[in-house]
């Protein structure tokens, strides 16, 4: 298995699913908040080892990082479709456009919690509670430095 640059060596040591999956059933349970980019993904690996361990599907709520950045990025252009395309929409990309992706290196696992967190960052104010505005929040630059 070779995934975000782990590979079967760097596991050999460490827990087998089985033995892992109840301290991961007891942070998660099976109704917690995830928020990630592209968090269907996320949900989806969570799903399956909940399948794998006989319980039923996750209901997690998903805050989905590149959902909620496309959607900005479009208002930010004016809601033209076609302006200023980007390449792509992965954390990198959109870190980058937003400027969030000083000091970060991507396929980091901790720097793309950090990237995460900056692009969670800018949501509207629409999505918490104590604004009805739609307009999208600006984090203050003690915010971005924080959030590192």
């Amino acid at each position: 298995v070779e995934l975000e640059h782990e590979d079967d060596e760097l596991l050999a040591d460490k827990p087998k699913e089985m033995e892992i999956f109840p301290k991961i059933h007891e942070y998660f349970g099976d109704d917690a908040i995830v928020c990630g980019h592209n968090s269907t993904f996320d949900v989806g690996f969570m799903d399956a080892l909940y399948s794998r361990q006989a319980l039923h599907k996750t209901n997690f709520t998903k805050l989905d990082t590149c959902t909620m950045a496309r959607e900005l990025h479009r208002k930010q252009e004016g809601g033209n479709k076609s302006a200023k395309l980007l390449p792509n929409h992965k954390l990198g990309t959109l870190a980058q456009y937003f400027g969030l992706d000083y000091g970060l290196t991507f396929h980091n696992s901790m720097d793309d919690v950090i990237a995460t967190s900056r692009l969670l960052s800018l949501r509207p104010k629409a999505t918490r509670s104590d604004s009805s505005s739609t307009t999208p929040s600006s984090p203050s630059p003690e915010t971005l430095s924080a959030i590192r």
